[in-house]
């Protein structure tokens, strides 16, 4: 099975390999939008890693420790902070490494790109996700992508995502991250337009910063109401 898809060979029934941002993109990629050329890496790279590396079942006891809508904030902090660190400090496979070394050799080169998150569910119809996992940006060298590729896995058990994941009712063991890799694009200035207010169904709303969209999602995820 592949690792990773073209964001031009992208279709919607690749929505479980892909989420929902990489998704979206890749849609209006093929629709002739301006949007950065790069390509996912699938959730059965996530897959492949966690359970070869035998992160899945160190992740199981991490979250057996207590049943999980008992713990308070301060253990549930804890264990994040537990599965993060196993990420980052767990290797990459061999045979894992060189397959999405090749694959982003060969459809990036040596050019800087972005890091995202791309988990299932995110930005889509009924959830949003947002700010809740990494997305990094100006990252150049594919070994420096892979570090990032790992951070952004690792983001999926953030305490403020399980949290969400719980509010949500969501199965937490069985999620999955995909990662999308995109060109690097900088910029004086970045927006988010919404065709619909999530205040005023009858406004439209365009929110906009100066630099990069860290400040405008920081912005808008510490805002009243939101």
């Amino acid at each position: 099975m592949t690792l990773c898809l073209d964001l031009q060979d992208i279709q919607s029934r690749h929505a479980p390999e892909t989420g929902g941002k990489a998704l979206a993109l890749a849609l209006l990629f093929q629709q002739g939008f301006s949007v950065p050329d790069g390509l996912c890496i699938l959730t059965e790279a996530y897959r492949r890693f966690v359970d070869s590396t035998s992160l899945a079942e160190r992740i199981r006891l991490e979250l057996s420790r207590k049943e999980f809508h008992r713990m308070r904030w301060d253990e549930l902090w804890d264990t994040s902070m537990r599965i993060r660190h196993l990420f980052t400090k767990t290797p990459f496979p061999r045979e894992l490494e060189s397959m999405l070394t090749e694959d982003i050799k060969e459809k990036l080169g040596e050019d800087t790109v972005a890091v995202r998150s791309s988990a299932i569910g995110e930005d889509s119809h009924e959830l949003s996700f947002a700010d809740l996992h990494e997305s990094v940006l100006n990252v150049k060298g594919t070994s420096s992508i892979l570090g990032q590729v790992k951070r952004v896995w690792a983001s999926l058990w953030s305490d403020t995502a399980l949290l969400y994941r719980q509010k949500l009712g969501l199965e937490v063991e069985s999620s999955a991250m995909a990662v999308l890799v995109q060109r690097f694009i900088p910029g004086t200035c970045s927006g988010v337009v919404f065709s619909q207010s999530p205040l005023d169904p009858n406004v439209a709303v365009i929110e906009a910063v100066s630099g990069l969209a860290k400040g405008l999602v920081a912005c808008r995820s510490c805002s009243p109401g939101r």
